[in-house]
């Protein structure tokens, strides 16, 4: 199935074949947390919508870890098949989905024994439904004789190259989720110098403005396989169109949620708040923030291309530039 997807003529075609699930994969988690952040708001209490806002980062590191094995593998699988290596891709396969199990089993370990008591209970209820959902569909996959999914643990492998490209791919990946949670961690120390309404505000204003990065995000790394697999090829007009299709998808998809939060500032902020002063702070951040999403479709495209060809140093000074020193969206 994943071949017919490399294979598709059309490039654009193929990049919103492998963009929008990914995008829609990126958009679910968000859900997920803005579910969170909206039923507390109706609370009406700015220092329980801080407290959720606090928690944000730690979340996301966690997701980080899993992208290790996630954006690593994907690229050194999509390079294996543009290189015909189907056994190795379908081991590359197989290394990732348990490494990701068996590291996602031991934080949940460390959350129970470090937890002194349950948040967001719903949230992570969610998160197993959506496991066991992608567990089925690779049974399913399995069963119809796709030769990239071999489950059965017989296959596992770890063989010491393979590992190595993609925990050095996966990591600077993994790192963008991690600078992007410690940057809001520092800002969140400096707002909350104005006290709990500031940081409630700001948390509302930066949930919101997740919607075009988590895009962005999804949007890229869907592209980024299709960019490993021309690679792989050494097929150089279809690696630059498909590069600079997906940038071009990303700067309008930015520029489209820059114009709908910047003039529709007021009504997002009026879903979770109802205090006139909270709103009015809340449209001042959003008025702040959105002016960088249309910059997120070059930025994350270009780091998702390292990513694709296995050039981690690249990617990674990508990434600290971006979340360190310049820091685009703040």
């Amino acid at each position: 199935m994943m071949n017919n997807v490399f294979e598709e003529k059309s490039i654009p075609k193929a990049v919103l074949k492998l963009g929008i699930p990914a995008m829609l994969g990126s958009l679910t988690t968000l859900i997920y947390n803005i579910a969170d952040t909206y039923f507390v708001a109706l609370t009406k209490e700015p220092a329980m919508i801080a407290a959720v806002t606090l928690c944000v980062p730690v979340l996301l590191i966690i997701m980080s870890i899993a992208c290790i094995f996630g954006m690593g593998g994907s690229s050194v699988i999509a390079r294996m098949i543009g290189e015909g290596r189907q056994e190795d891709s379908a081991k590359c396969f197989n290394f990732c989905t348990y490494a990701m199990a068996i590291v996602g089993l031991l934080v949940l370990v460390l959350g129970l024994l470090f937890s002194k008591q349950i948040a967001g209970i719903a949230t992570s209820f969610g998160f197993v439904c959506a496991s066991f959902y992608y567990l089925i569909c690779l049974a399913i996959q399995e069963k119809k004789k796709n030769a990239l999914v071999k489950m059965s643990p017989k296959n596992f492998s770890m063989e010491k190259r393979m590992v190595a490209n993609v925990i050095k791919i996966g990591i600077p990946g993994a790192l963008i989720t991690v600078m992007l949670s410690l940057s809001n961690i520092v800002l969140n120390n400096f707002i909350g110098i104005y006290g709990s309404n500031a940081v409630a505000s700001y948390g509302i204003a930066y949930k919101i403005d997740m919607f075009p990065i988590m895009l962005s995000v999804g949007l890229s790394q869907g592209t980024a396989p299709l960019v490993g697999y021309y690679y792989g090829q050494r097929n150089e007009k279809n690696l630059s169109k498909a590069m600079k299709t997906g940038t071009v998808y990303g700067m309008i998809l930015g520029a489209f949620f820059t114009a709908i939060l910047f003039f529709g500032n007021r009504l997002f902020a009026g879903v979770f708040l109802s205090e006139e002063g909270l709103i009015a702070q809340t449209e001042w951040f959003l008025r702040l923030l959105c002016f960088h999403a249309p910059l997120l479709g070059i930025i994350n495209m270009v780091t998702a291309y390292f990513q694709a060809l296995g050039k981690a140093t690249n990617s990674l000074i990508i990434t600290i530039l971006r979340n360190r020193f310049f820091l685009f969206r703040e």
